[in-house]
């Protein structure tokens, strides 16, 4: 969803970049600082299961960029989910939590996520899924807020200021698609299982994203080419 939040741009007009640098600088620079995020903060390395998947650069240029959105829809409630995905997931999600730290991962840490001018906007978790073991293959983040109509938007828009673009509607599962992570009828499972309205209806989504529907089809086309 796009809705409210302005327009991506870039902050790179702020004087201090010596502490995660912007995601525009030359690649060889970002590996290198992705692999410092991955090892921690605290003199944490690979040996703590840090996957070396995270520092991959093999996602190919289209869809790759750095993308955030609501996940839960806005209005009033007691939490939201923003999600970050791209290749600088990473280093966007660094920019707005001051003790950012990418091990271990899947785990749910809590933290303070700040603006680009370091005002408080929220406390809250966040988790880091390394790509490509994540929902869209990508590195993805994922933020944990207080809902409302105020600290969603406001967690967003300083994704969006750092550099981060508003995913467009669906985009999520698109790059999922995009890298493998699913296939078209489980992407279409996806909305299914959402707009549900009945347990048959949900019990059906299900099992298509399950694969079922999928695997059907693989096992007919099989027994074509077989016949052939």
């Amino acid at each position: 969803p796009s809705g409210p939040f302005p327009s991506p741009a870039f902050s790179d007009g702020s004087k201090n970049h010596d502490h995660i640098p912007s995601p525009t600088r030359c690649c060889s620079f970002r590996q290198r600082r992705r692999s410092r995020l991955v090892e921690g903060r605290a003199g944490q390395g690979r040996s703590n299961g840090c996957e070396s998947s995270v520092l991959s650069t093999s996602f190919p240029p289209m869809f790759s960029d750095t993308i955030a959105a609501l996940a839960t829809p806005p209005g009033r409630s007691a939490l939201a989910v923003v999600r970050l995905s791209g290749r600088d997931a990473l280093l966007v999600a660094a920019r707005v939590i001051p003790t950012f730290t990418a091990v271990p991962p899947r785990t749910a840490h809590l933290a303070a996520f700040v603006g680009g001018d370091g005002t408080l906007i929220d406390r809250g978790l966040y988790t880091v899924f390394p790509g490509p073991n994540s929902y869209t293959g990508e590195d993805l983040v994922e933020f944990s807020c207080h809902g409302g109509l105020v600290v969603p938007v406001r967690l967003v828009s300083a994704l969006l200021a750092i550099g981060a673009r508003a995913a467009l509607p669906g985009e999520f599962t698109r790059r999922a698609v995009m890298h493998g992570r699913m296939d078209l009828l489980q992407a279409e499972a996806v909305g299914d299982l959402v707009d549900a309205t009945a347990v048959a209806q949900a019990r059906q989504a299900l099992h298509q994203l399950d694969g079922g529907l999928s695997r059907r089809l693989a096992d007919l086309r099989n027994g074509l080419l077989d016949t052939e």
